[in-house]
């Protein structure tokens, strides 16, 4: 059976055939368009995925490395794993992004936001306040947006194949707490895991994701946290409950310390933005 394995040199042929091409390595684990989204101050965010941000209108802003970027419609932008950044906003704005996982050799990028004028993405802007009305469409849509934004990174980004963006012990770290990343990580356990002492492994997990190990941790239950407050009718209770705190008093207070205002005033400030829209229609 014939596979794609055809190269530059090929294509002087008269035609090229395969078969049975599998799919890419991409998997969209979060998406959504956001209206009206006025509570976007998140310090310190940094995850092992992905993301895909375009801000149909200004009022947010994104801190990595001493820049500020100010997020406008005449951008896209693409963050890669591991890369540490903070969001603000000074109004509210309409958002539209996409949390995903990409494979090789996505796989090999510096953990630095990426940058891509708004006129890459001319084929979905346009229609994207009206695709959500599909849904037998919205897969194949959301995924031709995730194809077509890494195809636009400049060759030049990609790192040498024998570089690694982030030392594998360390990356094993990173996934050993993502399979329970709701509970405080053991520092002693996860260096025995990986091989490491415990105060080499934290200096290094420090120097590789910007974080120290219980602060990423934290963060990232957190970032879970929020989105089932945006997401989920679950209780204050049964949301701390989900993410490892003692009890709503400990959520409450670790939830309000982070982002700067509490769990229930967060939810019923999303639930009137929500409203809002709704009799907009």
């Amino acid at each position: 059976m014939l596979k794609m394995g055809f190269y530059m040199s090929n294509i002087t042929n008269k035609y090229i055939i395969g078969h049975n091409l599998s799919a890419p390595d991409v998997k969209i684990i979060q998406y959504g368009y956001d209206r009206n989204f006025s509570s976007w101050n998140f310090p310190y965010r940094n995850s092992p995925f992905w993301y895909l941000y375009w801000n149909d209108t200004p009022g947010a802003v994104i801190h990595c490395n001493d820049t500020t970027l100010p997020l406008t419609p005449n951008i896209i932008v693409l963050i890669p794993p591991h890369t540490t950044f903070s969001t603000e906003n000074y109004q509210e704005f309409d958002q539209f992004y996409i949390h995903f996982n990409a494979g090789p050799p996505f796989d090999r990028l510096a953990s630095e936001i990426l940058v891509f004028p708004a006129d890459c993405g001319s084929f979905f802007i346009p229609q994207l306040r009206n695709w959500f009305s599909d849904e037998r469409l919205v897969k194949l849509r959301l995924y031709s947006v995730v194809y077509e934004m890494l195809l636009n990174i400049p060759h030049a980004r990609f790192m040498d194949k024998s570089l690694k963006t982030i030392d594998p012990r360390i990356q094993k770290a990173v996934d050993l707490m993502s399979k329970n990343f709701v509970a405080n990580p053991n520092n002693e356990v996860i260096a025995r895991s990986i091989g490491m002492s415990v105060n080499n492994y934290i200096r290094r997990f420090r120097q590789e994701i910007g974080l120290s190990p219980q602060r990423y941790c934290m963060n990232r239950r957190l970032d879970k946290a929020r989105n089932l407050l945006l997401n989920t009718e679950n209780s204050i209770d049964e949301i701390a409950a989900k993410t490892a705190f003692a009890n709503r008093y400990h959520f409450s207070k670790a939830f309000k310390n982070f982002f700067k205002i509490s769990p229930s005033a967060f939810r019923k400030e999303h639930l009137l933005i929500l409203y809002k829209a709704e009799n907009l229609k």
